[in-house]
């Protein structure tokens, strides 16, 4: 079996087996073989110990493979990963793949991995491996339930003190628009002062040229 890194600290592990199809897919005057993993099965009763492929169906169109050997962990802090897959409309399991070669040159879909981690599965597509999703049996999904109620504790959310900030505008921006409302009035005032003390001079030179009175209404 390729090795494949692991998390620590597993808490509870599951035998499975997994089902890969090889279809008979015509492109064309070429037929390709199409790999892909289509299920789960989970139990001891199902689930061999040896790491090996069996032969379970095959026609014109189609072979079947049957996966023993891989295990099922389930990690504390994969918790709310968890949580998040149980509560979508259809809960999955994610099986990597390798694409393996024999001597003869033929390819075959080898699993390596399956997870219940959302969060996991998209880190080795980030890597280029194959990675199928695959409806999560009923037997499997009572298991993971079971063990995300007894180890899930939410992380609690921190919420802002809304008077911390509220005191903050206040101090900052209140002072700050009140200190520019007080230099528009100083500006405005002075402006129309000085304006009106101009106006004024101008109005004596004219009355003392031509030696009239000024008429005041």
């Amino acid at each position: 079996m390729p090795e494949i890194q692991q998390q620590p600290s597993t808490l509870s592990e599951m035998p499975v087996t997994v089902l890969v199809e090889c279809r008979q897919a015509r492109s064309g005057r070429w037929v390709e073989e199409q790999w892909q993993a289509v299920a789960v099965v989970a139990g001891k009763d199902v689930a061999g110990h040896v790491f090996e492929s069996t032969l379970v169906h095959e026609d014109d169109q189609c072979r079947r493979y049957l996966w023993s050997g891989l295990r099922l962990s389930l990690y504390k802090d994969g918790c709310e990963s968890y949580w998040y897959n149980l509560m979508s409309e259809q809960p999955y399991l994610y099986v990597v793949c390798f694409a393996e070669e024999d001597e003869e040159g033929a390819e075959s879909l080898q699993p390596v991995l399956v997870t219940a981690d959302q969060q996991e599965a998209t880190g080795h597509m980030e890597t280029d491996d194959q990675v199928y999703a695959v409806p999560m049996p009923e037997q499997v999904h009572q298991w993971v339930e079971r063990f995300v109620v007894e180890n899930y504790v939410p992380e609690e959310k921190k919420k802002r003190k809304r008077t911390q900030w509220a005191d903050e505008s206040r101090d900052g921006r209140g002072r700050a628009k009140q200190d520019a409302r007080a230099d528009e009035s100083r500006d405005g005032r002075g402006r129309a002062k000085h304006d009106a003390r101009a106006e004024e001079s101008e109005h004596v030179e004219t009355t003392e040229h031509d030696g009239s009175r000024p008429i005041r209404h």
